[in-house]
């Protein structure tokens, strides 16, 4: 009898990280694997992007993989800070199956982190204390089956008179992050992370073309969100501002050669003010839907 078995996607969240560097903020990034069974070898499903100076990140590459029914298939998490001159340093790693993240409320599993050498133990926290108990770092999981649908978005983003994070000494760097709404939520999850340009207030990112579902995409009236950054080596990215649009919306601004204020989160006091207008504009320099067949 052949396999029932559905193309699925997870997506991974991690909170109160352990914070592994002195002058600034762990490097987080995620490795996941998966066995059929407890005598089999662990077999890398893939791995995260590395998130720099955050300890509660949210990853925009997810993981994609085949969730067989009635088939024991563990998962195991393993979240490192990542370290370009020496071995990585492990955060913390935890056990699951891919059924249980199913079957779990929304397709989200939220699992305590172990210590990576003795998994009876819990991984070192971030976590503000809360009646006397600091809170436990976690990794959320959120599963959800892949749309059959194969058609791609070509698109390309500009920037236009972005606020300069970089000070007297430069220029913002900018890069920018899509995310999608999880469904039957109103939390935004990341899929797509651009390059950065550097010092540059006014950039043209190259075009992209992402399948449809990767950005959650099943009707013009789908809704996306773009955050801007300035993008940092050394601590967390700027936040430059945010928009939302409809496909629909994208695709009009073209040929109106309309643009999106980018607005900051009200995090400041100059954030605020009535007079506050935007943190710079996204110009949509092309994007078509084009249909592609399974």
């Amino acid at each position: 009898m052949a396999e029932l078995r559905s193309k699925i996607e997870i997506s991974i969240w991690c909170d109160n990280l352990h914070n592994r560097d002195v002058y600034t903020k762990s490097d987080p990034f995620v490795q996941v694997f998966t066995r059929q069974n407890s005598t089999s070898s662990w077999i890398l499903v893939g791995k995260t992007e590395t998130i720099m100076n955050n300890l509660n990140p949210r990853f925009s590459k997810h993981m994609a993989m085949d969730f067989i029914f009635e088939a024991m298939q563990e998962l195991r998490v393993l979240v490192c800070d990542y370290d370009s001159t020496s071995d990585h340093d492990f955060l913390g790693q935890c056990f699951t199956n891919v059924a249980h993240v199913m079957a779990s409320p929304g397709g989200s599993a939220t699992l305590p982190l172990m210590d990576y050498r003795n998994p009876s133990k819990p991984a070192k926290s971030s976590g503000k204390k809360k009646n006397g108990k600091r809170q436990p770092a976690t990794v959320t999981l959120h599963a959800a089956e892949v749309s059959r649908n194969n058609d791609e978005v070509k698109f390309q983003f500009s920037g236009h008179k972005l606020s300069n994070k970089d000070g007297f000494f430069g220029k913002s760097d900018p890069f920018y992050i899509i995310s999608k709404r999880r469904e039957g939520t109103t939390e935004w999850v990341p899929c797509f992370t651009s390059e950065s340009i550097d010092n540059n207030l006014d950039p043209i990112w190259i075009p992209r073309s992402l399948k449809q579902r990767t950005l959650g995409i099943d009707s013009p009236d789908s809704l996306i969100k773009i955050d801007v950054y300035d993008f940092d080596d050394h601590s967390a990215h700027d936040m430059i501002g945010s928009c939302t649009a409809t496909m629909r919306e994208l695709q009009a601004s073209v040929e109106a050669k309309k643009t999106f204020p980018l607005r900051h989160p009200p995090t400041k006091s100059k954030y605020k003010k009535k007079s506050y207008k935007h943190s710079g504009l996204l110009g949509v320099s092309t994007i078509k839907c084009m249909r592609c067949h399974s």
